[in-house]
């Protein structure tokens, strides 16, 4: 909902006094040079040169069965084992595929290695290693000329890349560059089930590997950019990927596609988000599923029971499928567990989510407002848990994609408007907690989305700041603002706030109202946030930033 506004950084009377601070390398605003064709510079002789060192590239691929094949599952490891290995002597023999599928390996594995631990293990920075690989992996798919590919290595190294992608440059490129990826899947049939084509189990399990991780990621990143994929009803009729582990269809001579385990297994995860495209794909196919099975979730003629009872039934379906079998100390049935129970929050939160435009928070009920602020809140607890657990630590990339942000902004607002409630302090207490597992909240400054939602903070924050501040002044308390206030402020060039002594009997006003900050017809009270998308797309055209 966010990343359609164009933006600009400050208002034009507040820019003068505020110019934005170099912004930190990390900061996920890379352009994929894979739209520009003409900057590659290199030639395949030159790429190997930058592949890592033997024992780097060991590291690295094992923390990319660790860390990454769990969660995009799109081959076997048995097959890919021997193509990272030949790299480790002479890499020249492969194919421009399987280098570009390497190098696209070394990116993602980079990427969800901890900043402390990439440092250990392959003795430098991070954000300078991402860089690197990245226009390392975009140099390897343009030399093996990607956009008319029909090599599936080459395929693979491209969803890795736009996996790995996802968080580091603005939704639309990858969206647009998921139309390609697409296409390119369509033009190798992957659209069909490999029964027709009666290639073999081994590959036909790959195919539909490939096919639902596209079809799942064009459903998610076209949520990010308030499209509807078109994945919904197209006729496509590959199966799900069978649940099974890697090493199952690890036999000589397999004929047949082995009977599908009944507990969890490394494609479990997987198959758990898929389940829910095939369960809407499913209602669809239903004589007059189509325009239910897209609509009731927000229908205002649905109530909230008939809602309920509808989640319930997924739920129940999860549960039997997924929950039951989860092992508590497995990190990826945790992981699962966290995953599912996401899900249906945001479920239910939708559900409850006012439909009509420019809808009202002070128009529900408390018992709406209560219960609608308990499950955004459930919903972050949930991502928090993610992000602290330590055995999910290898995971911490991938939930950057499924950041919450609507649940986020409810609890911004609520804080607003319940700025003299006693359980306020919960609220900031949940929200501070965010901006410390998720620092791109508060120092991603070229970041559109992150600016605005600061200075909906800061202004949310200034309402309850006031009535702090004359609370502590009618008893003679001095008063420190808390610190990551001040950095968030100062991160994003915001107007800081001040601290009082015991002594001052008056409570200072801020120099700069932050809500002077935001769109002018922005409104804490809307619910609606095309309204808010359409108020900054007409006070702020033009700037164009990443």
């Amino acid at each position: 909902m966010w990343y359609s506004w164009s933006g600009t950084d400050q208002p034009e009377e507040h820019a003068s006094t505020t110019k934005h601070q170099s912004s930190p390398p990390y900061l996920p605003s890379c352009f994929p040079t894979i739209l520009a064709p003409s900057s590659l510079t290199t030639d395949s002789g030159s790429l190997l040169a930058q592949l890592p060192p033997a024992d780097q590239l060991t590291i690295l691929w094992r923390r990319y069965l660790k860390n990454v094949h769990p969660l995009v599952k799109l081959f076997f490891d048995w097959e890919i084992d021997p193509i990272v290995q030949k790299c480790c002597g002479d890499a020249s023999s492969l194919s421009k595929g399987e280098q570009a599928l390497v190098f696209a390996i070394v990116f993602i594995a980079t990427l969800s290695l901890p900043d402390q631990e990439c440092a250990t293990l392959l003795s430098d920075n991070k954000q300078n290693l991402l860089y690197e690989s990245q226009r390392s992996v975009e140099d390897a798919l343009l030399l093996a000329e990607f956009a008319t590919t029909s090599d599936i290595r080459t395929l693979q190294a491209f969803i890795l890349y736009l996996s790995a992608m996802r968080d580091r440059t603005r939704p639309a490129a990858i969206y647009s560059l998921m139309g390609v990826a697409v296409r390119i899947a369509e033009r190798m049939g992957l659209h069909r089930d490999a029964d027709m084509f009666d290639l073999g189990v081994v590959r036909s399990e790959e195919r539909r590997r490939i096919w639902w991780q596209l079809q799942y990621m064009e459903i998610a990143i076209a949520r990010l950019v308030g499209s509807l994929s078109m994945t919904l009803y197209a006729g496509w009729d590959t199966k799900p990927p069978a649940n099974l582990d890697d090493e199952d269809l690890h036999r000589p001579g397999l004929r047949s596609l082995p009977v599908e385990r009944t507990g969890l297994t490394s494609m479990s995860h997987c198959l758990w988000r898929y389940s829910i495209l095939h369960m809407q794909r499913e209602n669809m196919r239903q004589p007059g599923g189509m325009p239910e099975s897209l609509s009731w979730l927000l229908s205002p003629q649905v109530s909230i029971d008939e809602k309920d009872v509808k989640i319930d039934a997924i739920e129940s379906a999860l549960g039997a499928k997924f929950l039951q079998h989860c092992e508590l100390l497995n990190p990826l049935h945790v992981y699962i567990q966290i995953g599912i129970r996401q899900f249906l929050l945001a479920a239910r939160r939708t559900a409850r989510q006012p439909a009509l435009v420019n809808a009202k928070i002070l128009e529900m009920t408390q018992r709406e407002r209560d219960d609608f602020l308990e499950i955004c809140t459930k919903g972050l607890d949930y991502y928090l848990m993610s992000q602290t657990t330590e055995s999910l630590k290898g995971y911490q990339w991938h939930n950057e994609n499924y950041f919450q942000w609507p649940s986020f902004v409810y609890i911004i607002l609520e804080a607003h408007h319940r700025f003299d409630n006693d359980r306020v302090t919960d609220l900031w207490t949940l929200i501070r907690r965010i901006y410390d597992i998720h620092p791109e909240l508060s120092t991603a400054s070229r970041r559109t989305e992150a600016g605005t939602v600061a200075r909906i903070t800061l202004a949310a924050w200034q309402r309850h700041d006031a009535y702090i501040r004359q609370r502590q002044a009618n008893v003679n308390e001095s008063y420190e603002p808390p610190q990551w206030i001040g950095e968030m402020c100062q991160n994003f060039n915001l107007p800081q706030p001040t601290a009082t002594s015991a002594s001052g009997s008056v409570v200072p006003v801020p120099a700069v109202d932050a809500s002077q900050l935001l769109p002018a017809d922005f409104d804490f009270d809307v619910f609606d946030w095309a309204a808010w998308d359409e108020t900054y797309a007409n006070t702020n055209t033009g700037s164009g930033t990443v």
